[in-house]
């Protein structure tokens, strides 16, 4: 076999790992605009989303570790166990003391679950950074008056998807 054949041969193997991969990464990214879009219109981020996100990158995850599938997860899956755990660490937290409603939390789950803890620890602090930044404009345009007209609710779906498109993009 002639070398240039050999390393079309490795170029087109990693071509297809490369595009197969990412069907986590999409899993991710889908799941997240659509909570963007719910989160900004309704203040929602559905069951009906995260549950069958989660549901897929496990059984995925459970199929490439039983060697049925290559190749269609960005990330081995004790990284993926790792950021589901800092995931649900971080934003767990947060709910428990009221910052974060349950939908962001298990939306944050898919993204630890998905992009494992190399993508996914960049992706939920870079989104809880634009929270920040989100929350830093709003109290400048609040409106005066007392504490409950203060409060505006933060759509955290938004957050994510900006954070796990740029993170998916420049990985």
């Amino acid at each position: 076999m002639s070398s240039a054949k050999i390393v079309q041969e490795q170029e087109t193997d990693l071509g297809q790992s490369q595009t197969m991969s990412h069907l986590t990464g999409l899993i991710v990214l889908s799941s997240c605009l659509i909570a963007a879009v719910t989160d900004f219109r309704y203040r929602k981020i559905y069951n009906a989303v995260t549950y069958p996100a989660l549901g897929l990158l496990i059984l995925i995850g459970l199929a490439e570790t039983a060697g049925l599938l290559e190749g269609l997860t960005l990330v081995s899956p004790e990284n993926a166990v790792l950021g589901f755990l800092f995931a649900a660490v971080l934003t767990g937290t947060a709910w428990y003391f009221g910052q974060l409603g349950g939908g962001d939390v298990k939306l944050a789950l898919v993204i630890g679950l998905g992009f494992g803890w190399d993508y996914g620890f960049p992706a939920l602090l870079f989104a809880l950074l634009l929270s920040a930044v989100w929350a830093g404009v709003c109290m400048l345009f609040r409106p005066a008056g007392n504490d409950r007209e203060r409060k505006i609710p933060i759509p955290m779906g938004c957050c994510f998807f900006i954070a796990t498109a740029a993170v998916f993009y420049f990985r």
